[in-house]
């Protein structure tokens, strides 16, 4: 038993004692950094983003008759209210 003990705390020795030299090899690693004078000057930063918009409500529009276009009111894009006119139709036409 006394042998177990022995062996054990050369064990503990030998460990904790390499594990020293490791530390002290990382702290004498050395780090390459770069100096710059400190100055006075103005920062611009700019975001770009890519992607698409769309309106919060959106409306399929058809006729409910078949027909040619005969005016226009409203351009694609416009804004238009519930029931406006957006162009007119001739029946007679197809």
């Amino acid at each position: 038993m006394s042998q177990l003990k022995i062996i054990f705390m050369v064990l503990v020795i030998f460990i904790s004692g390499c594990s020293g030299k490791i530390e002290q090899e990382k702290a004498n690693e050395a780090i390459p950094v770069r100096v710059v004078k400190v100055e006075m000057r103005s920062l611009e930063e700019a975001l770009d983003y890519s992607g698409s918009i769309k309106a919060q409500d959106e409306a399929v529009v058809y006729p409910k008759v078949s027909g040619k276009v005969i005016e226009k009111i409203k351009e694609e894009g416009s804004q238009v209210e519930k029931g406006e006119v957006i162009l007119y139709l001739d029946r007679d036409e197809v």
